[in-house]
């Protein structure tokens, strides 16, 4: 074996700091265009040093932290929101003025009034964008948050005609001669997102002549009308969604980003003028706002009472009647018709006329409680209830009575404490008392305006996760590793629900099965997503998985702790694998059959990696033939999803060879430092590993790096002399000729075969120990017991052992 070949790119492969795109240079001939001084320059590259300032999102209850690989700035950028700021990044990335930016900046020197008093402190921003002729501090909002950020008058946020200021900034950016930009994100923003990603998936990609000749007469058709999708398509009937996308990302067409997606072609127009197609897209989009906002209705029918209601149908009844009948009138009800007759002439319905408005009837006084009582109140439940010291309303009620008690107070009853309690936010107990997963199973439902939508290629995203096999099948896997049961992790295409690949383990996560997956994805895909969507578990936030996201150019987006809601693709499918797989399966029996009850024929190892395998097949079938044929909830499969997609705006994955350096890239870095040498190899925990090329570069360089392969425990990477080479166990010609599924059970089982070498080990040096022992003491027992215990050789003590030579005594030596 030999090294990597050398069409491999060596900067790429061996895994190189990458060199960022907006260097100092650049950012000089910036500052020297605005004229900037020395030391507003010292300022700002201290600003870029720093990024990021702070780690996003690391208690966020609701926020999808996402780490983009941004191809403007040619390194990883950090977003602590996957809805707000990831548009505006994908914004950036298509906006040929910018040049380059930086997230999570600190600006320090912010001067802020408080009680009277200037108060100097710093704020971390959320763009640092460097533009051909400018330089502006950006801060992201919802403008749902900033309009009620806004009635606050204590609040910096405030209104103006070109958009929202927020002063405390504003005078620290013109103070580091740059300026500010409060960018509100409008919703609903699916669609917009979902246009933006699709966008920046495609940007600066290379397309087939023929589609490069047809987005040139499409553009030259532009020139003189706005067309839709479904017109050009019926002029160019080869024209698709995939060469709109295209069109504008490389800003050869603009469209309605906002307010229409391709999808649907009779309502997304291309434009030839951006200025043309933000005017048309404005209007679609606040036509499009109208249908999301909240009902404006001043019928009084309608916003009347129940029992408001009832009597004013009682009142018409009691009127149609008197008509009819005039001597039933009084003079209360003869009134009551003149004020309704004159209502109805106004315009007013007669049932509208005679509500009623006892809603307004009742006590004036805002509680019956006094203010006391309300304080204790009030304290009994922001600082015990909420903090989740009490689980009962009657054992709150104890702590409202001691203080009630010591304030001289009469004691509210418990319905009144109840109703108080009733009123406040669930989550705020929740939080406390259980952590993140119980706050995400009292949060409401996000609104449809503000949640994302699907991406629009096959392939964009990968949603993995990851949970245990049901432990009630397979007691022999159970009784071979005690206290552990499978595990899998799978991963689901995030436009059309399918399954994509998958990786099955026992054991704890780990670290393995990601790689696993990843290497299963390319293997039956031959391409990479653009994304991948995990949640915040270890080996989702290893650095492993980082550093091959970096490499590999791929956004890596974590999930809220406890936000399975996040991954609901992937929640689902696995669900379905454990009712409909693990509880079916032919022989399942509950775990505490394991152990003693279990019949030796089960607690072999050749039994358990029978088991194994089968599960596993079991398991295959389902992810790769349920799955895709399952309908979903409108009667569509993900199979059907995904041959429409790929007629349409096809696969966005990033092309990936399984060669030796994809291997490599999936394989586990070694946390401690290898031996090495080149007579024995390289030696690890399992043994030693040698290929007589690597001993050989061993000769003249040391070792850099090991990895272990993720699938085949006989195998090691080994890097020596920036050349990668291959190095063998001595097992590994027994595992060559084994199938995957088998050589993966003997990778997962290395860690218990060791564990179980070192007991059986010790057992016996232990017996060992024991033996000798009581052999000495039998020894030196028999030693004073007389002259005739001497008769016996077996009695004869050991001589004692000194530095000089002595004569050995053969006489007592068995003859034969």
């Amino acid at each position: 074996m030999t090294g990597i070949p050398p069409s491999v790119d060596p900067a790429v492969f061996l895994e190189a700091e990458t060199e960022e795109l907006l260097t100092s240079a650049l950012r000089a001939s910036v500052y020297e265009r605005l004229g900037l001084a020395q030391s507003q320059r010292d300022e700002l590259e201290a600003m870029i040093e720093e990024s990021p300032a702070r780690k996003v999102a690391q208690a966020a209850l609701k926020n999808i932290r996402a780490a983009v690989w941004s191809k403007k700035n040619g390194a990883v950028r950090i977003v602590e929101s996957h809805t707000c700021e990831l548009a505006f990044l994908y914004k950036l990335e298509l906006d040929p003025d910018v040049i380059g930016y930086y997230t999570q900046v600190c600006c320090s020197g912010i001067v802020r009034e408080r009680n009277g008093k200037p108060h100097v402190g710093a704020a971390t921003l959320d763009f640092l964008v460097f533009r051909t002729n400018s330089i502006e501090l950006v801060e992201c909002k919802y403008q749902d948050w900033l309009n009620e950020e806004c009635e606050n008058t204590k609040s910096d946020y405030k209104r103006s005609d070109l958009g929202w200021t927020h002063a405390p900034y504003s005078e620290r950016a013109e103070a580091l001669g740059v300026r500010l930009n409060i960018w509100a994100q409008r919703t609903p923003m699916g669609m917009y997102l979902q246009n933006l990603e699709a966008c920046y998936a495609l940007l600066g990609e290379t397309i087939t002549r023929e589609e490069l000749a047809l987005s040139k007469r499409v553009s030259r058709l532009l020139k003189h009308y706005p067309y839709s999708i479904e017109t050009l398509n019926a002029v160019y009937p080869n024209f698709n969604e995939r060469t709109v996308l295209w069109m504008l990302a490389n800003r050869h067409a603009f469209g309605l980003m906002r307010s229409s997606t391709p999808i649907e072609r009779d309502r997304f127009f291309l434009f030839k003028n951006e200025s043309h197609a933000l005017a048309a897209d404005a209007a679609c989009y606040s036509t499009l706002r109208d249908e999301f906002d909240q009902p404006q209705i001043t019928d009084p029918v309608l916003t009347a009472s129940a029992t408001d209601l009832a009597h004013a149908e009682r009142r018409l009844n009691r009127l149609e009647e008197i008509a009819k009948r005039p001597e039933l009138a009084t003079v209360r009800m003869a009134q009551l018709a003149k004020a309704v007759a004159e209502k109805v002439a106004g315009g007013m319905s007669p049932l509208a006329a005679c509500l009623t408005q006892y809603h307004n009837c009742g006590s004036s006084t805002p509680s019956p409680l006094t203010s006391k009582q309300r304080q204790g109140i009030r304290y009994v439940i922001s600082d015990i209830w909420n903090k989740g010291k009490r689980n009962s309303i009657t054992e709150l009620r104890r702590d409202l009575k001691d203080w009630c008690d010591a304030e001289g107070e009469r004691t509210p009853c418990a319905t009144t404490l109840a109703n108080y309690v009733a009123r406040e936010d669930p989550r705020v107990r929740a939080l406390s008392r259980g952590g993140f997963r119980s706050y995400h199973a009292v949060r409401p439902r996000a609104g449809s305006d503000k949640r994302s939508l699907p991406p629009l290629g096959y392939g964009y995203l990968l949603i993995i996760d990851s949970s245990g096999f049901d432990a009630r099948c397979a007691p022999n896997i159970l009784t071979q590793f005690p206290a552990e049961k499978p595990r899998f992790y799978l991963g689901i295409d995030g436009a059309t629900g399918d399954g994509m690949a998958h990786s099955f383990i026992f054991g704890a996560a780990r670290t393995d099965g990601m790689a696993i997956l990843l290497r299963e994805y390319v293997q039956r895909h031959g391409f990479l997503p653009r994304a991948i969507q995990v949640d915040r578990g270890p080996e989702n936030t290893s650095d492993w998985l980082k550093r091959f996201c970096r490499v590999k150019g791929i956004t890596l987006r974590h999930t809220p702790t406890g936000g399975s809601q996040f991954n609901g693709a992937a929640e689902n499918a696995i669900k379905q694998v454990n009712t409909q797989i693990a509880h079916r399966i032919a022989g399942s029996s509950e775990p505490d059959m394991a152990g003693r009850k279990v019949d030796g024929r089960f607690k072999s190892r050749k039994t358990a990696r029978h088991t194994f395998e089968w599960i596993h097949t079991e398991f295959l079938a389902y992810v790769y033939g349920d799955i895709p044929k399952t309908p979903d909830a409108e009667g569509v499969t993900p199979e059907e999803k995904r041959e429409e997609v790929l007629a349409t705006v096809g696969c966005f994955g990033t092309t990936c060879e399984f060669d030796d350096a994809f291997l490599v890239h999936t394989s586990i870095t070694f946390d401690k430092k290898a031996n090495a040498s080149e007579r024995s190899g390289v030696r690890t925990g399992s043994g030693y590993f040698t290929s007589d090329a690597m001993q050989r570069a061993l000769r003249d360089d040391p070792v850099e790096e090991v990895r272990s392969d993720c699938v085949n425990p006989s195998v090691l990477w080994v890097k020596v002399g920036q050349r990668w080479w291959k190095a063998f166990h001595r097992t590994s010609q027994a595992l060559a000729v084994r199938s995957p599924v088998s050589r993966l059970f003997e990778l997962l089982f290395k860690p218990y075969a060791r564990k179980k070498w070192r007991e059986e080990r010790e057992d016996v040096a232990y017996a060992r120990h024991t033996r000798q022992k009581n052999a000495l003491e039998a020894a030196a027992a028999t030693s004073h017991l007389g002259p005739d215990s001497t008769s016996s050789p077996e009695s004869q003590p050991e001589p004692v052992r000194t530095g000089r030579r002595k004569a050995v005594d053969f006489s007592s030596a068995p003859k034969y």
